[in-house]
């Protein structure tokens, strides 16, 4: 019993520790918590509230909560509220028409009385929606605890399957589904020549990766029989010591996969003179009995030596590229007028696309939620992997199209 209590107590202290670094709340916490008449969305949030931290006793939670929200009430809220007020309120007058003393109370309304960081309000554009809607949309700072909490049977097989790159696809291989070959090199081997140097364009991630970090390509340039690796805007390996020296020191730290690098289908490589590999992120829930795909993303790259994307929403239904919408932040203002012409296109082999995410989703039905990375290649789709902790932003900012999903199948 000493034991048990030891190391819950390690739990806590460890969970503490991330806290201190995190300005944050992990959930919305809310007086409609109270209300004997809950939307179903309410409901939601107060489920991911109450369920964040299912592996510690509730006086671990209790802990983790008070200090939490006790932080943002006290000194964070404020530091959000006024900074992100500061700098973004002229900009939503200027667009909008939307008054500097409005904003500042919808903030203020946000901050604390629905604890979510006030660069929400202009991220999803709450100031198109009455307050009563704002609890309709789920927010970033949730995550993961709101991924977790929609999946509270979440086995360690699926866990294991969507960490590890060729468990998982070698399980799909199985269930018929495209997914890419690989090679898996082990921490601590050192990668060969002959890994490396196949007269071919290559793609090398950690085995159990995320988010494209440390991943990096190797091309291969016929013409001159060369290789090159972009390992940053201004940092370009050529030379057939260094790639191996490079990636033979990041192989030291963990597993790596190596695989054929992809290439766009013709119908998406027109969208771009730079040849770097276009993905759709595309949502599906589970319904009790199959999955159905509900949010989709084209996430088309924005040059050939960073991992950013301009993302623009997709038709679930049709496959036809949506335009992004104008917002208060100019990065993203760029972008749209980067891309918005390409709206309107429909993307090729879009209902096989959307079936075999679907299908994938079946051996998962402990998990709620997938959020699917796919490619479109002369070949035909490729599987490349599911994530549980799926982003949940760029889905919104058109309209607030998850809640319904969930409402409806979990049925809330």
């Amino acid at each position: 019993m000493a034991g048990l209590f030891i190391i819950n107590m390690r739990n806590i202290r460890n969970h503490l520790i991330a806290l201190i670094k995190r300005p944050t709340p992990y959930a919305i916490l809310s007086w409609h918590y109270l209300s004997h008449k809950q939307s179903p969305s309410v409901s939601l949030h107060k489920l991911a509230f109450l369920n964040a931290w299912p592996n510690l006793p509730r006086i671990g939670w209790g802990i983790i909560a008070l200090y939490s929200y006790g932080m943002w009430f006290a000194f964070y809220g404020w530091a959000h509220l006024w900074k992100t007020w500061n700098r973004l309120s002229r900009n939503l007058l200027e667009l909008s028409g939307i008054s500097r003393t409005k904003q500042l109370c919808d903030l203020w309304r946000l901050a604390f009385m629905l604890t979510t960081p006030p660069i929400d309000y202009y991220r999803y554009r709450l100031y198109r929606y009455p307050t009563t809607k704002w609890m309709d949309f789920i927010y970033t700072h949730e995550l993961p605890s709101w991924h977790r909490a929609m999946s509270p049977n979440l086995s360690q097989r699926t866990i294991h399957l969507l960490s590890d790159k060729a468990a998982f696809a070698q399980t799909m291989r199985e269930q018929g589904l495209p997914v890419i070959d690989s090679i898996v090199i082990s921490q601590g081997s050192n990668v060969s020549r002959e890994h490396l140097f196949q007269q071919s364009s290559l793609f090398l991630k950690p085995l159990c990766g995320s988010r494209k970090i440390d991943s990096y390509g190797l091309e291969y340039h016929s013409s001159s029989d060369t290789y090159t690796v972009v390992v940053s805007a201004d940092q370009v390996m050529d030379t057939r010591e260094d790639i191996m020296d490079f990636f033979n020191a990041l192989i030291k730290k963990q597993d790596y996969i190596i695989q054929p690098m992809l290439s766009n289908h013709k119908a998406l490589q027109i969208f771009f003179s730079f040849e770097v590999l276009i993905t759709i992120r595309l949502i599906t829930v589970w319904t009790g009995s199959k999955a159905q795909a509900v949010s989709a993303l084209i996430e088309l790259p924005i040059n050939t030596s960073s991992n950013r994307v301009y993302a623009m929403p997709v038709d679930i239904e049709q496959g036809i590229i949506l335009p992004i919408e104008e917002t208060v932040f100019s990065v993203l203002n760029d972008k749209a007028s980067a891309v918005n012409h390409l709206a309107g296109n429909q993307i090729v082999h879009w209902p096989e696309l959307v079936d075999v995410a679907q299908k994938a989703h079946a051996v998962f039905s402990d998990l709620f939620s997938i959020g699917w990375d796919l490619a479109i290649t002369p070949d035909g789709i490729r599987l490349i992997e599911g994530n549980i902790n799926w982003g949940v932003a760029q889905h919104q900012i058109n309209n607030p199209l998850l809640m319904p999903s969930h409402i409806q199948h979990l049925k809330i």
